[in-house]
């Protein structure tokens, strides 16, 4: 067995080693050190290889040399990332790449406009996804490639953290922050939005009003024709969010429905598809109004029950007051925790001793 250039900073337990590693396939690791590598990456305590970045374009890639498919010979490998979608990839020299797509329990595991490190266990390379190109706050899976060509998914990670503390921006609007945060695991609004139908374009070819509501958006007595719209865009990774708008109504009222979408100094462009206040709701988020003490609010927020990526760590509640915009809530710590994880069943039938 080769030295390891990095280890983990962290061993399974004497318990964990007890697992009969001689019952699993000669291809994969020993559950013993699955069950290593996996909780040291949850907990944020991998060692990670310096592997040299680079973009798929470049003429020339800096590599380093790790014996990327674990056949004892190493390879002279560089990460890289290509196309719109910035997704990453190994290069191992002469146009030649690992393919970093893996499959378990039926479900697909593609590193699409994410990060890759890779990081050395007990003389094996695995490779570690994230769904943040530049952190590793947000693990999505563990991987590793055996002599055979052979791809193995060794385990995956969903977002465990404590849900965000939604915290009044104004005294007199904790209450509007309680009842809010209350209905956190519900996604619907207060309003019953009327189906459209789905090729009424907005424009941009990749917006599309799907429904419509009467709402009114500026408290002042007077309900608006508000239009739901949906964002799907194939380009990179791919992209979608909810988006509203004002049916063929200009002004104040419409500049006022974008901004509670944004709480953005500038209107920039016509619909908020790209960033929400600073942050990219291009990954998906949760915009509904709701109706509170009489006053209609907006919530914005990541989708789910936690982010799964630091572009998706917002969430505020906005009103129009007297005809402006005005912040009412707004969560700006999110904590992080370990995330759970998840065993490939095919591979580690049994929990893992701890």
């Amino acid at each position: 067995m080769r030295t390891p250039l990095f280890l983990l900073t962290a061993m399974a337990g004497a318990t964990a080693c007890a697992v009969a590693a001689q019952t699993l396939p000669a291809h994969t690791p020993p559950h013993a050190d699955a069950f290593a590598v996996c909780q040291a990456v949850a907990q944020g305590r991998a060692t990670f290889l310096d592997v040299p970045g680079d973009d798929e374009l470049s003429e020339h890639h800096p590599t380093i040399s790790v014996d990327v498919d674990n056949d004892g010979n190493p390879e002279q490998a560089s990460i890289v990332t290509g196309g719109t979608s910035h997704t990453p990839s190994i290069w191992i020299g002469d146009n030649d790449y690992v393919e970093s797509e893996f499959e378990a329990d039926g479900t697909q595991y593609q590193p699409w406009g994410g990060g890759l490190r890779l990081l050395q266990y007990h003389g094996l390379t695995y490779e570690v996804f994230y769904s943040d190109a530049d952190t590793s706050d947000y693990p999505q899976y563990v991987g590793i490639h055996m002599p055979d060509h052979h791809n193995e998914l060794i385990c995956s990670f969903t977002a465990s953290a404590s849900t965000p503390q939604l915290e009044p921006v104004r005294a007199d609007t904790e209450q509007v922050c309680h009842e809010v945060a209350r209905r956190h695991e519900s996604e619907d609004g207060d309003f019953p939005f009327t189906p459209l139908p789905r090729d009424t374009l907005i424009g941009n070819p990749e917006l599309s009003a799907i429904a419509q509501s009467q709402i009114d958006v500026m408290n002042d007595g007077s309900a608006l024709r508000v239009r739901q719209l949906e964002l799907e865009s194939g380009a990179g990774a791919g992209c979608g969010a909810t988006v509203y708008d004002l049916a063929n109504q200009q002004g104040s009222s419409a500049h006022a429905l974008y901004l509670l979408q944004t709480m953005a100094p500038q209107i920039g462009d016509r619909y908020p598809i790209r960033t929400a206040n600073g942050y990219a709701a291009c990954h998906g988020n949760v915009g509904r109004f709701l109706s509170i003490g009489g006053k209609v609010v907006f919530e914005q927020r990541f989708p789910g029950q936690y982010p799964s990526r630091h572009d998706q760590e917002f969430w505020w509640v906005s009103a129009v007051e007297n005809g402006q915009p005005v912040r009412l809530c707004e969560a700006r710590i999110f904590p992080h925790a370990p995330p759970t994880i998840h065993y490939n069943s095919n591979l580690y039938p049994r929990s893992p001793l701890n």
